[in-house]
């Protein structure tokens, strides 16, 4: 039963973590298709959006360190 659970929370944590760097993946294709298709959508629009991005790569990043053991 324990085991169970330790899997299942596994399998969780995993996809949670492959879901995030798909969206990842989708925010900067969308910036980087509005930045050579768009005449209004600017690179400081850009910015904001590439920041945040940055943010979400961090949280991930810590997610694996914390997951391996490392401080």
């Amino acid at each position: 039963m324990l085991r169970e659970k330790v899997l299942k929370e596994d399998l969780v944590r995993n996809l949670y973590r492959k879901l995030a760097l798909v969206e990842i993946e989708r925010a900067l294709i969308k910036i980087s298709c509005s930045l050579m298709e768009d005449d209004v959508y600017t690179v400081d629009d850009a910015v904001g959006e590439l920041i945040k991005i940055i943010d979400l790569i961090e949280m991930e990043r810590q997610g694996i360190v914390s997951d391996m053991g490392i401080s």
